[in-house]
């Protein structure tokens, strides 16, 4: 059986018919879905693909038929693809993480979906809270629990890994997508981007669609190509909004104005909008996702563009950093001088020591990914407390926050890490031959990012807006990691691969920015302004009796935040997210 997520991308297949959805049957794989759905047929494979795709669908068929299960990874842009054949069936998800490929298999018979909640319904499964928490414990780590869920029993095939289902019975994952080494220059990198880029937009700009402009660098890019694509005499919804002390907006307003197609529309958010309200929106995601500082906002900014805008489908440029640049590991693929100069460019960003993040980047060189698993989880279990300075960043995953956890999540979380580091020399990645350390760390960076964002698009879906990220399409994270992180992440420049890619496509303005938006001082506003309701959260929590945090260092960090104090915010933020997922249909009621 096969069960999507309820609303972005709702499929099933099953002897017995669903209400009101369509069905399709591939030779011994029926499907049962509620979206349209691209399909086609060849002697020995018939290929269905749920989402977003730009490739020949009937020459990669072609290619199934003959064998070549590489050709699977080739079909999708940002999907799920089922390919069947007269004996097997491959279900492979996206390189970004945001669709996954779930499943079960006991004693040969297969349950699998793309939605782990829906597959743990079926099943009964009880929560699986080593995995919870290993996941808020070593969030950066995320090879260590990506192919683990919130249940127990189920897992979920790596991005670039497909799931093979043999109709006699069983299953079991195999590569099917293998990215070159990354050779290019930047211009070469920069040309494929540009074209792989345009292709995720102007497939979709063909139909009605909003999109942000925020006045950033990756949504401007999004809103220019889109609006260079509309139908002649339309103009694409480009929406702003206002936020007080950020300049943005200035930018977005000088961007709107060189492109005559973009239709800008600013908004202020009310003042009732504030970060960490309407917590019991989390629990429609079918797993746990860091959003409880954001998520008052989504709702509020998704009923936006569908009751004032019209808009069923919006583009957004998120993705765009976790593509175009790498995490400060990158500094350790550099030598020499280069290596001295990045490495003092960032520090006086950071106003730190370059001495001290030059000697950060020269220690990593030299550390193993098995090694840095093993000393993040020596962090875990240590009683002081890192710092956030520049040089603590340089590291495979930064320095973890385990200040609201208790000890007996720390220790579970730290054997884990040391067992993974015990079995795996390097992360699971289809990265080229010679991925330097700043490739990887990025790689996993990424596909962070895409298993959160699926929370978001859920949400969304769920109230009928689409939210699509053409930067996470593979086409474009092909493009992108096909040149090195030391090419496409600079001190000295921010996003140099996305101003050589997009030079004269892009108004100028958008292309040479050096700064980004903050919003630190609205969420410590929500924090105050939701702090008894939090503090009562916190009290007797469900997290708490899990055994995953500790109440009272939850509630002393809550009085901090109310005082002014800074907090870590965004290990705050996973806490409080989990704590809401727990109390609602997310957790308790499977």
């Amino acid at each position: 059986m096969w069960l999507g997520t309820e609303a972005d991308d709702a499929w099933v297949t099953s002897p017995r018919e669903v209400t009101g959805w369509e069905q399709r049957n591939l030779d011994w794989f029926r499907v049962w879905h509620s979206q349209p759905a691209h399909f086609t047929e060849v002697p020995g494979c018939r290929v269905l693909i749920l989402g977003h795709t730009t490739g020949d669908i009937k020459r990669g068929a072609h290619a199934l038929a003959r064998g070549d299960d590489s050709a699977l990874a080739a079909l999708g842009a940002s999907s799920t693809v089922i390919a069947v054949r007269p004996q097997d069936a491959l279900i492979c998800g996206d390189l970004a993480g945001q669709h996954l490929v779930t499943y079960t298999d006991r004693d040969g018979q297969v349950l699998t979906g793309g939605s782990p909640r829906l597959v743990a319904r079926v099943l009964g499964s009880q929560l699986n809270w080593r995995w919870l928490a290993l996941q808020l414990a070593a969030l950066p780590a995320a090879d260590v629990w990506w192919t683990g869920s919130p249940w127990r029993g189920i897992s979920v095939a790596h991005p670039g890994w497909a799931l093979h289902l043999r109709r006699c019975g069983g299953c079991s994952v195999r590569q099917v997508t293998r990215l070159p080494e990354a050779t290019a220059t930047l211009g070469e990198a920069a040309e494929t981007t540009r074209r792989a880029l345009t292709s995720a937009v102007r497939s979709r700009a063909e139909r009605p669609c909003s999109v942000d402009l925020s006045g950033g660098m990756d949504s401007a890019a999004i809103a220019t190509l889109a609006a260079a694509h509309v139908a002649k005499d339309s103009r694409v919804p480009a929406v702003t909004l206002l936020d007080s002390g950020n300049d943005d907006a200035l930018t977005a307003r000088a961007i709107a104005e060189a492109v005559p197609s973009l239709q800008q529309y600013e908004h202020e958010s009310p003042a009732s909008v504030l970060p960490f309200g309407d917590l019991e929106l989390l629990g429609l995601c079918d797993e746990p996702v860091s959003a409880a500082g954001s998520i008052a906002s989504e709702r509020w900014y998704t009923q936006l563009l569908i009751s004032q805008h019209g808009s069923r489908r919006h583009l957004t440029g998120e993705g765009g950093d976790a593509v175009l640049t790498a995490p400060l590991a990158y500094l350790a693929d550099l030598v020499g001088l280069d290596q001295w100069r990045q490495s003092s460019a960032w520090a006086r960003l950071r106003t730190t020591s370059p001495t001290a993040v030059y000697r950060a980047a020269r220690k990593l060189r030299s550390t193993t990914y098995s090694g840095a698993l093993c000393a993040y989880a020596n962090a875990l279990l240590s009683t002081s407390q890192d710092d956030a300075r520049c040089e603590q960043r340089v590291t495979w995953f930064g320095s973890p926050t385990p200040h609201l956890l208790t000890h007996s999540v720390r220790a579970a979380a730290a054997d884990a890490l040391r067992e993974h580091a015990e079995s795996h020399r390097a992360p699971t990645t289809p990265l080229g031959k010679g991925a330097g350390t700043g490739d990887v760390a990025a790689w996993i960076r990424l596909i962070v990012l895409g298993r959160q964002l699926r929370g978001f698009t859920q949400l969304a879906a769920q109230a009928g807006l689409a939210v699509e990220s053409p930067w996470l399409d593979d086409a474009v994270v092909r493009a992108c990691w096909s040149t090195p992180a030391t090419r496409r992440t600079n001190a000295h420049q921010l996003k140099p691969l996305l101003a050589t890619a997009l030079r004269g496509v892009v108004p100028d303005i958008a292309l040479t920015r050096s700064t980004k938006g903050a919003f630190t001082a609205l969420h410590y506003e929500g924090l105050r302004h939701h702090h008894v309701q939090l503090l009562e959260m916190f009290t007797n929590s469900h997290s708490a009796a899990l055994g995953l945090v500790d109440d009272n260092a939850v509630r002393k960090m809550l009085q901090h935040a109310n005082s002014g104090r800074a907090v870590p915010l965004g290990h705050l933020d996973a806490v409080i997210s989990l704590e809401a997922w727990l109390r609602s249909d997310g957790g308790t009621k499977t």
